[in-house]
């Protein structure tokens, strides 16, 4: 038996909805066109993500998660439909330097130490040297890493390589975090560390949030809302019902946060069978 849980977010006027949109798909869809074959990815995907909400996507392997996610960042343009990001009044044009995209595998280049690595994004942006390395500063020790400035990526563990990823993201202060599954190599216990580190540095922030993810733990504990997708369309969009702040150790265990994740599991079941909310 399923927990009684908000399974549509409320709707507000459309004015309301204009004001408070920090992302907007309108009917997009995009196919998939090679030599050999032509393939529907993703069909009529319509939502709104208002300014400084978190929202998972969710869902089997190959359903459109991260072609999302790249049409949000501007590397794959739709082939109907819009997509609009918006920062106050300004539509932004996509591909923008006021997103940040954090990808699943080890991304710090291997030549740079930690400080540069961080400071790479800054560097392209034409800041200067001592404003970068204070920043730079500021965000690795954010992340826990003070200390491992001048290491190189070899010289990391993995989970370090992760929190310096995720310091180069927050260095540029983006108005927009993508991130596709950027803890999903991690040991479990690092993965819960890096998820409550993550989740304290995003409540301080409170960005609008596109995260993709296979675990649908995670999207429970780190979202405002979670997408569920079923094959390329929403199948589900579902309403996380945790207060934040958000101690994940201890609302993991609770007998709430336990049914509302067996109802995202049963979500994504119906999902994968053709069934939708």
């Amino acid at each position: 038996m399923t927990p009684s849980v908000p399974t549509v977010c409320a709707q507000a006027t459309a004015s309301e909805q204009q004001a408070r949109t920090g992302l907007r798909f309108e009917h997009v869809t995009h196919w998939y066109v090679s030599d050999r074959d032509t393939k529907l990815v993703v069909e009529d995907l319509t939502f709104e993500v208002p300014d400084g909400q978190f929202i998972a996507i969710v869902g089997g392997s190959g359903c459109g998660k991260t072609t999302v996610l790249n049409m949000v960042a501007g590397l794959v343009r739709p082939t109907e439909g819009l997509i609009e990001a918006r920062v106050d009044d300004e539509v932004l044009t996509l591909p923008s330097n006021r997103l940040g995209y954090m990808w699943a595998r080890d991304s710090l280049l291997p030549w740079r130490s930690l400080q540069r690595n961080v400071e790479f994004g800054l560097e392209v942006r034409g800041m200067s040297r001592a404003g970068r390395r204070e920043r730079a500063a500021r965000y690795i020790t954010m992340v826990g890493l003070a200390g491992s400035e001048r290491k190189f990526p070899r010289q990391l563990s993995h989970g370090m390589r992760q929190r310096g990823n995720l310091a180069r993201l927050l260095a540029t202060e983006p108005e927009f975090y993508l991130m596709d599954e950027p803890f999903s190599a991690l040991d479990a216990q690092t993965k819960a560390v890096m998820q409550q580190e993550f989740s304290q540095i995003w409540e301080s922030r409170r960005r609008t949030t596109v995260y993709v993810t296979h675990d649908l733990t995670e999207a429970a504990l780190l979202a405002d809302r979670v997408l569920v997708m079923g094959a390329g369309y929403i199948a589900y969009d579902l309403v996380v019902p945790f207060e934040r702040p958000r101690g994940l150790d201890e609302l993991r265990f609770t007998p709430e946060f336990q049914k509302f994740d067996r109802h995202l599991w049963d979500c994504l079941q119906r999902a994968q069978r053709g069934e939708r909310g």
